[in-house]
């Protein structure tokens, strides 16, 4: 049997799935849209979901952008409400307060569908320094810190090794170990 490997949560069960006619045990998986932009939920509910996704257990949502890469009007504008919707539902308050968070942007920088999250990280305003080293202008803003982590094929390390690392020293409000982003443009360009 040829083991395929993917980060993607959704192609990890939809290879599964393949294999399994029965269906999976503690892993669920729901479609619906958000501003015109499919969003895939898979849901890994218990230990033997976990061991058979290869992922541990928590949600794992990808957003798909294919009217992006194809240019059409108004798709920009149509992903980042999406994306900000997506987000701010998985923040305690809605995305409300001043809880620190730490956003990650997993993916190959070399890989165009893959070099999204990246790229996210390099537009996103990091202040948690700023914060601490000029509260009286910056003491508004939600404490924010960044990592690009790279993958396993040009770091030698897994991207949830880094994460977990960078966690455990900077202690983020708002990065739950359950919870993790699957961005693509085009599930079909992915394996």
């Amino acid at each position: 049997m040829i083991q395929h490997r993917t980060d993607l949560a959704l192609e990890a069960t939809q290879l599964l799935r393949q294999n399994t006619p029965d269906g999976l045990s503690g892993v669920t998986q729901t479609e619906r849209t958000n501003q015109g932009c499919p969003v895939v939920q898979v849901d890994i509910t218990s230990p033997e979901g976990a061991e058979a996704i290869g992922k541990p257990q928590g949600r794992y949502l990808t957003l798909e952008l294919n009217d992006l890469l194809r240019r059409e009007p108004e798709s920009f504008q149509k992903a980042v409400h999406a994306l900000a919707a997506e987000l701010s539902a998985l923040l305690p308050g809605g995305g409300e307060g001043n809880a620190a968070a730490l956003v990650v942007g997993l993916g190959n920088r070399l890989v165009t569908p893959d070099a999204v999250g990246p790229r996210a990280v390099d537009q996103t305003m990091v202040t948690r320094h700023l914060i601490a080293q000029a509260p009286e202008q910056f003491g508004p803003f939600r404490p924010v810190s960044a990592l690009a982590a790279g993958v396993l094929g040009t770091t030698g390390v897994e991207s949830g090794e880094l994460v977990k690392a960078v966690s455990d020293q900077i202690k983020p409000d708002i990065l739950r170990r359950s919870t993790s982003w699957d961005f693509s443009a085009s599930r079909a360009r992915r394996s």
